[in-house]
């Protein structure tokens, strides 16, 4: 396979978890996707990503429930579903792994750093991702 179809096939598979995020996504429907066996799907993607898939899909829900929870009033709860976790517990170890904290303590602090940037940087917000960042270890 060429590198310009394996990095299309990939795309494909990423384009579609991407735009079913709050779906159930299995390593098989993305691999069906790809049109590659579920075996070679996953080693080719762990190659490509640096990640397996599973974490890779993980991440990507979390980064959808870091936009909805600094953007949204609804519940932790809600947005774990939103983005396509199974249950709280779900959403709430995949956050800490990737986000370095827990949903609601990222709420808080996105609270705190957008009302700071609003005041005091011409209505720009900070980026998402450095509510949590410096706490990756689990310490909050």
């Amino acid at each position: 396979m060429s590198s310009f179809e394996r990095d299309r096939r990939l795309f494909a598979a990423r384009a579609y978890v991407l735009s079913n995020i709050d779906k159930p996504i299995s390593l098989e429907s993305a691999a069906q996707r790809a049109g590659l066996s579920t075996c070679y799907f996953s080693r080719l993607f762990h190659k490509t990503e640096g990640a397996r898939f599973s974490d890779w899909l993980a991440s990507q829900r979390v980064r959808k429930a870091q936009r909805l929870i600094a953007s949204r009033n609804s519940s932790i709860t809600d947005i774990s579903y939103a983005v396509g976790f199974g249950s709280v517990s779900s959403m709430e170890r995949a956050f800490k792994k990737h986000a370095g904290c827990t949903p609601r303590s990222y709420r808080s602090k996105a609270k705190a750093d957008t009302a700071i940037a609003i005041g005091g940087m011409n209505g720009k917000e900070l980026p998402i991702a450095k509510h949590c960042q410096d706490n990756r270890h689990g310490r909050e």
